[in-house]
């Protein structure tokens, strides 16, 4: 039977899920059920299901997060999430992408069905090299632990674990002089992990030279001309019941890699902030949307230099990044289909989701917009700076209430008919509608950064002369007044 993990935060919903189907006749059992993401990841490591269905809306860690960290963390682990955003383009190509599969709400049966059984044949088939070599994790639950030990895991690219992982166990085994030998389990097809025998009493002492071994295990695979994987310790545990905690701490220890390159061996101290950023408007697509659509290049490669080195700075966590990578690749994407009738795709989410760490991220996402608008065909060059030169006087002089078109296309110098046109031709905007949104953005930016600030004085900030339409204006715009969002924080 093929274990399943519920996550959905309506109880009656969790029912209607275990009660839509006989599980068991399909090869399936239910082992749980958890109300939101953070529950469901504690579950995850105790419960260890194969199969993990959520919903998409989920409180505390919603449920494409709950997906991405899944796939880092769980490899092996299947998501399949329900959705009701099928008019959201971008949580589709990246459930397409491989994080997950996905269903549409309401939940019928016999798609589930369908989904499910197709679930089970990828269960079925045939594990490939180095699973064949090694047990699957989940025997290590049946193994019986020393009474001190800390356990490891290896990742590797798929296409290099088959002959990556069967020569780094044999250097371990050789390397670290383990006795009783080191226990291996693979999983994923390009994990390899270790439990290794360690003297509580001794643990600083045995964690150096487990990672000094590993260190050399790795700069064996290097002299051969292999691509070294990365290598995750968990801290020495003394009991059985740890082991969950112990194999959570290894892959927290690989999640390192992400912004501090693969190949290297990383302890789980030392990783426990890398995960502790946390990342809050940090991007406005609908804002960069306006760059793209006006041709600006130089501030688009500026918003996302901006993102990457706030990532880096923070330290955020490598699923936010992902996901937020993906926000900014679709929006780009989007233009491409707007601008051009020949715009491709190519599987752009795919390649971008291969990538490991955040350096291979942004400079993926860097050269993808530049390729968009340096192949770009709309509107002509003069139209494009006439653009540029409107929207940059709207960003510098926004905050004034009494600027509209006449005034903007005084300052450019040319007439107000033929700017609201090539205005709207390129950005797919007003001039109107473009003041507004960089108003209103600017708004947002003053809540976020001072919390005693009024909302009179954001709104006269913003250029409005009356508090009471900026409130109308930035519900309408964001689904939130202003005064409740300044509350939530």
């Amino acid at each position: 039977m093929i274990p399943v993990l519920i996550v959905d935060d309506e109880f009656l919903l969790r029912q209607l899920i275990r009660n839509s189907l006989d599980w068991g006749h399909y090869g399936f059992t239910i082992v749980g059920e958890a109300e939101n993401g953070e529950e469901a990841l504690e579950k995850i490591v105790r419960l260890q299901p194969s199969l993990v269905l959520l919903d998409i809306n989920l409180p505390l860690l919603n449920g494409l997060e709950l997906a991405f960290l899944v796939k880092e963390r769980h490899p092996s682990v299947r998501v399949l999430i329900l959705t009701g955003y099928d008019d959201i383009t971008y949580v589709k190509q990246a459930l397409r992408a491989g994080v997950a599969d996905y269903l549409l709400k309401p939940l019928d049966p016999k798609v589930l069905i369908q989904a499910l059984g197709e679930i089970k044949k990828r269960f079925e088939a045939p594990a490939a090299n180095p699973a064949a070599l090694f047990p699957p994790l989940e025997n290590i639950f049946s193994t019986v632990v020393p009474p001190g030990y800390l356990v490891g895991v290896a990742e590797a690219a798929l296409a290099d674990a088959s002959p990556t992982l069967p020569l780094l166990a044999d250097r371990l085994a050789l390397g670290l002089n383990a006795e009783p030998p080191l226990q291996f389990f693979t999983e994923g097809g390009n994990r390899l992990f270790f439990l290794a025998q360690a003297n509580p009493q001794e643990a600083d002492w045995r964690l150096r030279g487990v990672r000094y071994g590993s260190d050399l295990a790795l700069r064996f695979l290097k002299e051969k001309g292999l691509p070294p994987p990365t290598i995750g310790l968990s801290t020495v545990k003394t009991a059985g019941t740890e082991l969950p905690q112990a194999l959570e701490e290894a892959r927290k220890a690989l999640d390192s890699r992400f912004h501090q390159g693969p190949g290297q061996v990383f302890l789980y101290q030392e990783a426990t902030n890398a995960t502790a950023g946390s990342q809050r408007n940090s991007f406005d697509r609908a804002a960069f949307q306006l760059l793209l659509r006006s041709s600006d290049l130089g501030r688009a490669k500026q918003v996302v230099e901006a993102y990457f080195e706030d990532a880096k700075r923070n330290q955020y966590p490598a699923h936010q990044v992902r996901m937020q990578a993906i926000e900014i690749a679709s929006a780009v994407l989007e233009h491409q289909r707007e601008s051009s009738e020949e715009g491709k795709e190519d599987d752009v989410l795919g390649h971008l989701l291969e990538k490991e760490t955040r350096q291979e991220l942004h400079q993926f996402v860097l050269e993808l917009t530049i390729r968009s608008l340096g192949t770009s065909d709309r509107g002509t060059s003069r139209s494009r700076k006439i653009v540029q030169r409107a929207q940059a006087f709207i960003d510098a002089s926004f905050s004034n209430s009494s600027i509209n078109l006449e005034s903007i296309a005084v300052k450019i110098e040319v007439s107000p008919g033929y700017l609201s046109s090539v205005f709207k031709a390129l950005t797919g905007l007003s001039v109107i509608e473009a003041l507004t949104e960089t108003r209103l953005i600017h708004a947002k930016k003053l809540l976020d950064e001072n919390p005693l600030i009024r909302i009179h004085e954001v709104a006269e900030q913003a250029g409005y002369s009356d508090a009471f339409y900026f409130s109308k204006a930035f519900k309408k715009r964001f689904g939130i007044s202003p005064t409740r969002y300044h509350e939530r924080g």
